[in-house]
């Protein structure tokens, strides 16, 4: 098992080496969540659907293979993330995944506080410098 400061090291490391990176992933992401959740054109699901083919294959790269390398089971996450990251390729083709609010007024509100509880770790990980 590795020490939970080193861990807290190589994430520190991850974001201070990928944090130009950010400032473009956390807008775009962003931006095609409010795209996604206020309408129904299918444009934006296969928008989503390559973000997070690019999110999840940029992480089995820059993280697990790069950064992470050293790791325990990095080569297997790497290539656990990269497959997820095929998978949404593809399905951006196929569209078979459909992502929208459920109509339920509980579940939609559910589903928003949760989203904006992800969103917020960003902000809050980066403001506390607690991984730093």
């Amino acid at each position: 098992m590795l020490p939970a400061n080193e861990w807290w090291g190589i994430l520190g490391a991850y974001r201070a080496a990928v944090w130009p990176a950010q400032v473009a992933f956390f807008p775009a992401g962003l931006v095609l969540l409010v795209f996604l959740f206020r309408s129904r054109k299918p444009i934006s699901n296969v928008l989503m659907r390559l973000y997070l083919a690019f999110s999840f294959c940029w992480i089995s790269l820059v993280f697990f293979l790069t950064i992470g390398k050293g790791l325990a089971g990095s080569t297997f996450f790497a290539a656990l993330f990269m497959v997820i990251a095929i998978l949404f390729a593809v399905d951006s083709f196929r569209q078979r995944t459909e992502f929208r609010l459920p109509e339920v007024a509980w579940q939609k509100s559910l589903t928003l506080w949760l989203t904006l509880i992800v969103l917020c770790y960003p902000v809050l990980s980066h403001s506390s410098g607690i991984h730093s």
